[in-house]
C-alpha cells in the first residue's frame, strides 16, 4: 500500500480507535466523509478480522482518534514533531459531525496535524485494537 502513496507521503495510519469517528477525504475537493464503527462488535469479531481478505486502499486522512499503528516518513516525523509539540489543550473539531473533542492525548495532537500533512489511512484497517479505556494506563479517569 505504501507504493500506492504519493512520493511525498508523510504518514500512513494502519488502524484507529473504533469508539470514535474517522474522517477521510473520500471525494477530494468535494466533501469530507466520516466513518462510524461498532467497537463492541469489533471486539467480538477479532478472529474473523484476522481471517479477513477484504482489499484495503489508502485514503487521505483528516481526523482520527488513536495511534494504533502507523508508518511515518522522515519528513513526516519532522512535520509531526513541529505540529504536535508543545502539546496544547486545543479542542479538536471533527468535520461533518461538527463535534469538538477535548485534546486528551498525543493522538489528538496528531489528529490536528493530519490535514497539514500528506497523511493517509488504510480502509479497511490492517491493524485493530480492543481499545479498552477503562483499563488504560495512559489516559486519566474523569
Amino acid at each position: 500500500m505504501i507504493a500506492a502513496l504519493p512520493r511525498d507521503w508523510d504518514l500512513m495510519l494502519w488502524g484507529w480507535n473504533f469508539n470514535s469517528v474517522l474522517c477521510v477525504d473520500l471525494l477530494p475537493g468535494v466533501t469530507p466523509c466520516v466513518l462510524v464503527c461498532d467497537q463492541i462488535r469489533l471486539r467480538e469479531n477479532i478472529e474473523r478480522f484476522q481471517g479477513s481478505i477484504v482489499p484495503a486502499a489508502p485514503f487521505r486522512l483528516l481526523r482520527a482518534h488513536g495511534s494504533v499503528a502507523y508508518s511515518i516518513s522522515p519528513g513526516g516525523a519532522k512535520k509531526l514533531l513541529r505540529l504536535c509539540l508543545p502539546i496544547r489543550p486545543d479542542d479538536v473539531a471533527f468535520p461533518v459531525v461538527n463535534k469538538l473533542t477535548r485534546n486528551d492525548g498525543i493522538d489528538m495532537m496528531m489528529s490536528l496535524a493530519y490535514p497539514q500533512m500528506q497523511a493517509f489511512v488504510s480502509l479497511p484497517p490492517l491493524v485493530i485494537t480492543e481499545n479498552r479505556p477503562e483499563t488504560s494506563t495512559i489516559q486519566g479517569k474523569d
